[in-house]
């Protein structure tokens, strides 16, 4: 059954006023069991004026009738409320959103809870979940996809029948459509195999690719027409990458424009950690149109900017060069490497078959999302997809097909930078309304780190204040012997009193942090220690050359007394490895 949509007129009066629900039960059919608002039948509707005070629909027939205005001001939790002719059932909840406060209306929202901390899921305006649902139906009713076979199938073929034609046939459609675009679609035995390999042995990745040219080809054609190039060049990405955003070459190219890190970056397409620009179908068709926009001001021929695109310019010039200077795609083919070879033909198989792929009896698959089905909103902080399924529903595995830029399904919130997200058109609403619970979202084991964390940084800082001291240089004290003093380290010393170097001087005051008493053992431990060291230099020793092979336990067996200790001891070896053959080491002092 075909529908027909009125025209529909929307006048927005009173601008910067607040839309009021209290006469919306007059244009909305309510369902009691599910609490929804349906939209209006399409043969019902002819126009719709929205006041700030009122909704108005002007009906064709009598299907919309007007409901009583009721006050519900009193309602009690599960009370029936008469909305319309349906009745509903709403619950009372403890913060009423600014709309039902003014159109006396109790809306069923359900309420939520972030661990311990309470929310209230604030749901969409009904008035402008009506209108975006018309918008919706507008595109439906506009789109060029019908993935019936039964409508689509005009030369009656069987369901496994492949269609075979004549090379005149095939060369007759190509004339035809050459005379409609600046490239060259020339028919000749490379353009015939990859003709043949699309209609009989890649029927299943064609309907694929038919799908999801409702996805993305409106966004080719808008960026293409912006930048003045031709329509054509949205046949390019089937021939990258098959219309897979997140497709990926061995050779490191991304994205469905299958951009190298290199080129990307000097089109501004960043990749980080966390963000790949490549596989962002928005900006990386951005890049596209400028970068064959550069190849094609380079040799003012759209076959050469197409082989340039595939296997870089430098390469297109030393077939140019090895041709004679030639600059015909066909008379530079055998100069060009393999890949970039099939290039130009594939892309030429790809127009005849997106053009005729109902006489091969191919039909679209239908796609996850038709182009009008999605749309972006503005992030402003950082935060994750699972937040985001959490608090609005949207399931985390469409999030990430919708945004395959966000590489760890993390979106950073870095300020000064923008970040966008793409969502079912269905769901801006109710990301918009529910933002900032968005961001205030945390997982259990978040929540419980962050206290942790919370609770930690509280008791440093308590301990930090019971335990704080203030030295005051003395005559002759360096930054380490007072940090040694306190038992505390001279980095941390510097941090507390902002040091840029160690450098002190005397009477200066020192912050410093400690539970541990001053040790007054620090000077003469040191005095101790250098008198013992005075007395071991000013002996005379006998020594032992390290010959290859030697250890310290074989040197130790060498000298009758002697032990691996006391070498040790007598030379200040912390590490045995280190000694090298021909190094001289004291064995014991000569006296003995």
């Amino acid at each position: 059954m075909l529908y027909t949509l009125s025209y529909i007129t929307i006048v927005i009066m009173a601008t910067g006023a607040d839309l009021s629900a209290q006469n919306v039960s007059s244009s909305l059919h309510v369902n009691k069991d599910h609490n929804e608002v349906d939209s209006l039948p399409r043969d019902t509707l002819t126009g719709i004026s929205i006041t700030k005070d009122s909704v108005e629909a002007e009906p064709r027939a009598e299907s919309i009738v007007d409901a009583p205005n009721n006050d519900t001001n009193n309602t009690k939790s599960g009370e029936i409320t008469s909305l319309s002719d349906n009745a509903v059932k709403v619950d009372t909840i403890a913060t009423k959103t600014e709309l039902a406060e003014e159109a006396k209306l109790t809306l069923p929202i359900p309420p939520g809870t972030f661990h311990d901390t309470k929310f209230t899921y604030v749901d969409d305006d009904e008035v402008l979940a009506m209108i975006d649902s018309l918008i919706s139906e507008l595109y439906e009713v506009n789109s060029c996809l019908d993935t019936g076979a039964a409508r689509r199938n005009t030369y009656e073929f069987c369901d496994d029948l492949i269609p075979l034609y004549s090379k005149t046939e095939y060369a007759t459609r190509l004339d035809y459509l050459d005379q409609q675009t600046p490239f060259s679609l020339t028919y000749n035995t490379p353009v015939h195999k990859f003709i043949e390999l699309y209609a009989l042995r890649r029927r299943g990745q064609v309907s694929r690719m038919l799908g999801l040219a409702e996805t993305y080809f409106p966004l080719f054609e808008e960026m293409l027409d912006k930048y003045d190039m031709p329509l054509e060049l949205k046949y390019l990405a089937i021939v990258e990458s098959a219309l897979n955003p997140s497709a990926g070459s061995r050779a490191g190219a991304k994205g469905l424009w299958q951009f190298m890190y290199r080129t990307g970056k000097i089109y501004g397409l960043n990749v980080t950690s966390y963000i790949d620009d490549r596989f962002d179908p928005y900006k990386s068709t951005v890049a596209a149109c400028e970068y064959l926009q550069f190849l094609h001001g380079i040799y003012d021929n759209w076959d050469l900017a197409l082989a340039a695109y595939n296997c870089g310019p430098g390469r297109v010039n030393r077939a140019i060069r090895r041709s004679g200077g030639k600059k015909d795609y066909w008379e530079l083919w055998r100069y060009l490497p393999r890949e970039t070879r099939g290039y130009v033909p594939a892309f030429i198989a790809v127009n005849y078959i997106m053009e005729y792929a109902t006489e091969h009896n191919i039909y679209p698959t239908p796609p996850r999302y038709l182009d009008f089905e999605k749309d972006t909103v503005v992030v402003r902080n950082m935060v994750k997809f699972e937040y985001i399924e959490a608090v609005i529903n949207v399931p985390k595995e469409e999030l990430e097909y919708l945004n395959p830029q966000y590489k760890l399904g993390i979106i950073p919130g870095i300020p000064g930078e923008t970040y966008t997200l793409t969502l079912p058109t269905l769901s801006v609403g109710a990301f918009m309304n529910n933002e900032q619970a968005i961001y205030g979202y945390k997982t259990e084991q978040e929540r419980i780190d962050s206290a942790e964390k919370a609770i930690a940084m509280e008791k440093q800082k308590q301990y930090m204040q019971e335990t704080r001291l203030t030295h005051t240089v003395k005559n002759g004290e360096v930054l380490g012997l007072i940090a040694q003093k306190y038992r505390v380290n001279v980095s941390d010393v510097r941090s507390w009193n902002n040091m840029s170097s160690s450098r002190i001087y005397i009477g200066q005051k020192l912050t410093i942090y400690t539970a541990n008493k001053p040790s007054m053992a620090v000077q003469p431990v040191v005095a101790k220690s250098t008198t013992k060291k005075q007395e071991i230099k000013d002996l005379k020793f006998r020594y032992h050359v390290i010959r290859s092979g030697d250890t310290l336990w074989d040197i130790a067996k060498l000298y009758e007394g002697v032990t691996i200790n006391q070498i040790k001891e007598l030379n200040q070896i912390n590490n045995a490895r280190k000694l090298k053959p021909g190094m001289k080491i004291k064995i014991s002092p000569a006296s003995s």
